[in-house]
């Protein structure tokens, strides 16, 4: 596994010396200034991502190595892998450690499904009652990542709104909070610095993931799928796209339009044939 620390006399491949293997390579790569510029989250999951390579001598890993390790994993750890090698490689070569530039595997993509209404409404009124469905309903209401919804603070709630700096994008959002979500967290008893907690302390997100997933029926959506449900409930609120991309934090309007494709297009055409005449 990753995380020793490998002294830097050892890195010497590029010149000949030894025969640099991955971890010892990856080691190297993570006091990297490409590697303090990474978010946490992604810091995370790059080094999940390299333990699926075999740990091997740099100069033998080649397209067919990598690509056998992406063959292996499902579709989100297979993007996750490519996402990593993307960056650990292209830092890799302009150092000089791997002389043979490499094509990656293409991303695969599995859509994620939104969570319907109906299914997500339980959890909603009973947000309250248990960190996983408070951490849903501020995700319905807000739009954001679980990496998002668990770094909320209360000192991030002002007369304004929520304050939100998205891990993933460094995005800065300001968004008006809910009466429903108000509500919620008027209901709350404060055991400490963050709003989604464990005896006052921060979730880890991929501790969070597990309780989840035993609470949360595996015929229901993923997490990320209550984004998507937010998104599509804006829409059919008649929120235009940039309205939603100001909450969601979205960069851009294909994206906007991939998370809002479930969109009920009948209910939106009745409202815009009732619109005909509105004085603007």
């Amino acid at each position: 596994m990753v995380g020793r620390s490998h002294p830097i006399s050892r890195i010497k491949s590029r010149r000949g010396d030894i025969a640099l293997k991955n971890l010892d390579l990856f080691s190297e790569y993570q006091r990297s200034p490409e590697w303090r510029a990474l978010s946490s989250e992604s810091q995370r999951s790059y080094t999940r991502s390299i333990n699926h390579l075999p740990n091997m001598e740099i100069q033998r890993i080649n397209q067919k190595v990598i690509g056998t390790a992406h063959a292996a994993l499902r579709p989100g750890a297979g993007n996750s892998f490519r996402a990593a090698m993307v960056g650990y490689w292209r830092w890799a070569n302009r150092m000089g450690y791997a002389r043979v530039p490499i094509t990656l595997p293409r991303a695969r993509t599995k859509e994620i499904p939104a969570w319907k209404r109906e299914a997500l409404e339980p959890y909603l009124e009973s947000a309250n009652a248990s960190p996983i469905a408070l951490a849903m309903a501020l995700a319905f209401y807000t739009a954001q990542r679980l990496s998002d919804i668990l770094a909320i603070r209360w000192t991030d709630i002002s007369e304004e709104g929520l304050s939100i700096r998205q891990q993933k994008t460094k995005e800065e959002l300001l968004i008006p909070i809910h009466p429903k979500l108000q509500g919620i967290l008027d209901g709350l008893v404060r055991c400490g610095p963050y709003i989604v907690q464990h005896s006052g302390k921060r979730y880890a997100i991929g501790s969070f993931r597990v309780l989840y997933r035993k609470a949360v029926p595996k015929s229901l959506p993923p997490f990320h799928g209550i984004r998507k449900a937010s998104c599509i409930a804006m829409a059919e609120g008649g929120a235009t796209t940039h309205q939603i991309m100001s909450v969601s934090g979205h960069k851009t309007l294909q994206m906007v339009s991939l998370y809002t494709k479930g969109v009920n297009k009948h209910a939106l055409a009745k409202e815009a044939i009732r619109s005909f005449g509105r004085k603007t």
